[in-house]
């Protein structure tokens, strides 16, 4: 049995982006849920992922994008449930996983505001969903 939000996401919001970056709590989330979700993904691992991101951003977004298209099955922006994960694209600036939440709203983690609740719009664009559970 999936288990309900708040018992999933309520650990999380307010922790800050040291404590927990966006792919840490993706991964956390998802194994919380019961998903195998991977701590690594080729050269990329959650110990070390932030390092490339320093060392090369774009390079490192590309490659967590190419990795995070094997995961679960496509879900089209327009039907998207409660836990699917997302990819938000926020103009001129960078991507990032996020777990939909509902209500046209995704957790995620930000380096100025750590785990926050953030709205799906124009500057939070979805260009990827994937279903894991």
């Amino acid at each position: 049995m999936i288990k309900p939000l708040s018992k999933v996401t309520g650990k999380y919001i307010g922790k800050s982006f040291a404590e927990m970056p966006c792919m840490h709590l993706m991964y956390h989330l998802y194994t919380d849920l019961g998903y195998e979700a991977p701590d690594s993904f080729g050269e990329l691992t959650l110990d070390n992922y932030q390092a490339h991101f320093k060392e090369n951003s774009k390079l490192t977004q590309a490659r967590m994008l190419q990795l995070l298209k094997w995961l679960g099955d496509p879900v089209p922006p327009d039907r998207l449930k409660i836990y699917d994960l997302v990819v938000v694209m926020q103009p001129g600036k960078s991507i990032f996983p996020a777990m939909y939440v509902g209500r046209r709203m995704f957790i995620t983690s930000t380096i100025k505001e750590g785990v926050v609740v953030a709205p799906i719009s124009r500057r939070n664009r979805i260009i990827m969903a994937r279903r894991l559970v």
